[in-house]
């Protein structure tokens, strides 16, 4: 195990790391390499010990030997995987059988596999880019939440503005009726004094040779009682105007206030969709950063890997597939169209959409054009290898689920291809 030279992170509140082995002398290595970082870190000497240690308190990243009594490396990862999903897992064994490190790998779904005796410098590499990426899903997970508690506080907004809206339109309708009912008032007042009015004239007439005198008494009191009619009419027309005229402020005043209201709650929106665009383009930008170094960390591991002896494949046996609600869309592929059409007729009858490639590139191209769910890929392909084609497929579509398919037992290019690709299971050729 050789020294490296790695600067450590001393962080505020330092990541817990699991060591898990039933051999003392690597435990106390392993505490006397990581010591220095400033992490905090447990240990445990069987599965058992292991487990009731992450039932006490979180753990960032898991790192289990694969042969151990009782509980092996392989069973303690998959309880890991079920109980504690959020915790980063690593497979760590000296024993070269490819089909006991796949299954492991397969069941426990681990982010980095790790030969002894390990280089301490990739070893601590490992580690690290483990917890950026459990520091790198943490960030991302609490951006998302926060993107949609802001959309649904712009709802809210949106929904506050539309009722102000409404209420103010009420209010100016009202105002309308009450001075029209005002107007109509006024005009049925006017036409019934100048139809009183004309009634007297009309009696003085008939009446003007025999009530002279009288005559010109009621008219006196006539054109008084006129006047009278007129000054109250001018009275009520400006009281009309008056009306009318602080309706009209009131308008005005109340059309103002919706319009600031409107255009702050414009800004206010404007603000928040600039916010979520940044916060989106922050998820991106930790995404992408996260996919380079999980890149550069596997490399040292596939250089690593290389020398390792080969073993024969032996077929896994495979669990029962629970059939989806809904059909999803399977892509194969393969360079052997009997593969192919074997493939085809094993899941046509469960109702999935297949789609079908028989080369990397056309399986490339076929996945810019259809959403697939999951991407089944021969190892070895002329031109591009099964490996390469999952690893460009985990870049632009990381959604899409990745299976290997090979009939070749080779460790080394096995696990670097798994590194490299991420994928979620590894099936033998032939399968059953």
């Amino acid at each position: 195990m050789s020294d490296g030279q790695i600067s450590p992170p001393a962080p505020d509140n330092p990541p817990a790391l699991l060591f898990i082995d039933d051999e003392a002398n690597v435990l106390s290595a392993l505490k006397r390499l990581f010591r220095p970082f400033g992490y905090r870190i447990l240990t445990a000497s069987n599965g058992e010990e292991g487990l009731a240690l992450l039932e006490q308190g979180p753990v960032d990243v898991v790192v289990a030997d694969m042969q151990m009594p009782g509980i092996d490396g392989d069973e303690v990862l998959k309880r890991v995987c079920l109980k504690f999903p959020d915790t980063v897992r690593i497979l760590m064994t000296g024993y070269a059988d490819v089909n006991a490190t796949i299954a492991a790998i397969n069941r426990g779904e681990i982010y980095r596999y790790i030969a002894k005796p390990w280089i301490d410098a990739e070893i601590v590499m490992d580690v690290q880019q483990a917890l950026e990426r459990r520091q790198m899903q943490a960030e991302r997970q609490r951006l998302e939440a926060l993107t949609r508690s802001q959309n649904e506080e712009l709802k809210a907004l949106n929904a506050n503005l539309e009722g102000k809206v409404r209420g103010r339109s009420d209010v100016l309708r009202k105002a309308m009726t009450l001075l029209q009912e005002e107007k109509l008032h006024l005009e049925t007042l006017e036409r019934s004094h100048a139809e009183a009015l004309l009634a007297l004239r009309s009696q003085m007439e008939k009446q003007e040779h025999g009530h002279a005198e009288s005559l010109q008494k009621t008219i006196a009191a006539l054109q008084v009682e006129n006047q009278r009619l007129e000054e109250s009419a001018r009275a009520h027309e400006e009281t009309l105007r008056a009306h009318s005229a602080h309706f009209e402020d009131q308008e005005r005043s109340h059309a103002d206030a919706l319009h600031k209201t409107i255009a702050a709650l414009q800004a206010d929106k404007l603000r928040l969709e600039e916010l979520t665009r940044s916060q989106n383009e922050e998820i991106d930008a930790l995404n992408a950063s996260l996919e380079t170094k999980v890149i550069q960390g596997t490399e040292a591991l596939r250089k690593s890997m290389e020398g390792m002896e080969k073993a024969p494949a032996k077929v896994p046996e495979m669990a029962a597939i629970d059939l989806p609600d809904t059909p999803l869309t399977l892509l194969f592929i393969d360079d052997e169209t009997n593969i192919l059409s074997a493939l085809k007729r094993l899941f046509r009858p469960l109702g999935y959409r297949i789609f079908i490639a028989d080369s990397g590139a056309a399986g490339l191209a076929l996945l810019e054009r259809e959403h697939v769910d999951l991407i089944v890929s021969d190892m070895r392909m002329p031109g591009m290898s099964g490996a390469e084609v999952l690893e460009q497929a985990r870049q632009k579509y990381p959604d899409a689920i990745r299976i290997l398919l090979t009939g070749y037992a080779d460790i080394g290019s096995t696990v670097a291809a798994i590194n490299r690709g991420e994928i979620y299971r590894y099936i033998s050729k032939p399968w059953n």
